[in-house]
Formats: C-alpha cells, structure tokens, sequence
C-alpha cells in the first residue's frame, strides 16, 4: 500500500504568507543595512557621490556581462 500526500489550501496559503515575509524581511534589511539616501537622490534627481559610485558599479557590471556574453 502506498500513502500519498494531497497538498491542502492550507499548506499552501501558509507557504504564500511565509514568502511574503521573507519578501518584506529582505526589503526592510535592505533599508536597515544600506539606507534610503540612494533612493531619496534618486527620486529627488541629486547627484551624490553614493549616486555616481552606484551609477559606476553598473556601468562595470554592464560591461563584463557583454565581454563575457551573458554565459557563465
């Protein structure tokens, strides 16, 4: 005999909240770890040393994805 599990609406109405908990966990993380003056310069269209350092970065990231081809 073998048993098999039926997924229940309860399993996974519990998996959906857990997700967006985790979601939120890494949101608040985010702003707690790195702040909120990049998003501020961003919105307020300041350009700020974290601004063009950020603006930078992904100008690099840019460029080696296109050296590289997008392939790991």
């Amino acid at each position: 005999m073998r048993l098999d599990r039926k997924p229940t609406a309860s399993v996974d109405l519990i998996a959906v909240i857990a997700m967006a908990l985790a979601m939120l966990v890494i949101v608040w993380a985010r702003i707690e770890v790195i702040g909120t003056a990049d998003l501020e310069d961003a919105l307020s269209g300041e350009v700020t040393g974290s601004t063009e350092a950020a603006a930078l970065h992904a100008e690099a990231l840019l460029r080696n994805r296109s050296v590289t081809g997008f392939t790991q």
